[in-house]
């Protein structure tokens, strides 16, 4: 008896063991986690594979700034990858302009989760269901919404994002056309103005580090900003509407003179990028990656110098 109560109570002992182990095994999985995702304090500088569209993700410390969202769910996976587990507010939003490419998947970010502040142009197109869609989540959510030109800006810590375009004069602009008001958005036909024209143009600053983040921006625009010299030298340039070959005129690629361009671009029907800027690109020895070759790509700088993580 006394053999065999040692045999159960052994028994018994090892089976209590295994229950402990099981919770210890699983707070030690989770703060595992949680320091691998832990923030670094550095600026994470993130384009995302969403195929053709853009989605830039800009992470630094617990805040988060996403401009745009591509042309369906896909930015989901890289928000989900990049940023904490435990964090499912998003600081600020950043529409360039309404076209499907950029603005469709931030219809799946306001519903997976918080977002605080959307900037972006006051107009949309009268005939896209999508971008009701996008504007009627905003209004239930009673989403902070800001209209920013020329001279706006967003800031947090030691980041500012320095908007350089839409002129005031093409806000002048579109207060005159024939519009129907749409929450706080003015709903244009799409025959009476290009979207790009008004694509909101950026400058991303973290100490010494920038980056010049373009949109959709047309070569008239390229003109007018290299023209007031309003365009500095940077580290980063996104390629104006992923690498088309009207939009991506020289002349900005020497005023900038970028130490890296990306092309944000996926499988089309348009010829972006173009194989004319590939090829200038590469005799002029200028480093170029593209989101449908390499993937999601991942910069990060701590204000002085900057690598490529991925």
């Amino acid at each position: 008896m006394v053999a065999g109560g040692n045999l159960l109570f052994r028994g018994s002992l090892l089976v209590a063991k295994k229950k402990l182990a099981w919770p210890l095994g699983a707070v030690l999985v989770l703060l595992f986690l949680v320091a691998k995702q832990w923030p670094d304090g550095r600026l994470h500088l993130i384009f995302c594979d969403v195929g053709q569209g853009d989605a830039i993700l800009v992470v630094q410390g617990s805040n988060q700034l996403l401009i745009d969202g591509g042309p369906d769910e896909k930015v989901l996976a890289c928000l989900g990858k990049h940023l904490p587990f435990w964090d499912r507010k998003i600081e600020t939003v950043v529409l360039t302009h309404p076209e499907r490419d950029h603005f469709t998947g931030l219809i799946a970010v306001l519903s997976h989760y918080r977002v605080e502040n959307f900037v972006a142009n006051p107009f949309g197109l009268k005939h896209r269901q999508k971008f009701k869609e996008l504007v009627r989540l905003l209004n239930e959510q009673k989403i902070r919404t800001t209209f920013l030109h020329e001279g706006g800006k967003i800031c947090w810590g030691k980041i500012s994002f320095d908007i350089l375009w839409p002129s005031k004069e093409k806000q002048f602009l579109l207060e005159n056309l024939p519009r129907e008001k749409y929450g706080s958005f003015s709903l244009v036909e799409e025959k009476l103005l290009s979207p790009n024209e008004f694509s909101l143009v950026g400058l991303l600053r973290y100490g010494n580090f920038q980056a010049l983040l373009t949109g959709d921006m047309p070569v008239l625009v390229s003109q007018i900003l290299v023209w007031r010299q309003e365009i500095p030298r940077v580290d980063v340039l996104k390629a104006p509407h992923h690498g088309a070959g009207k939009d991506n005129p020289w002349f900005l690629y020497q005023a900038t003179q970028p130490q890296l361009v990306v092309i944000s671009v996926g499988k089309n029907q348009f010829g972006h990028p173009s194989e004319k800027l590939l090829k200038k690109l590469e005799e002029e020895k200028i480093p170029f990656l593209r989101t449908d070759k390499r993937g999601t790509i991942e910069i990060v700088s701590d204000g002085k110098s900057w690598f490529l993580k991925n």
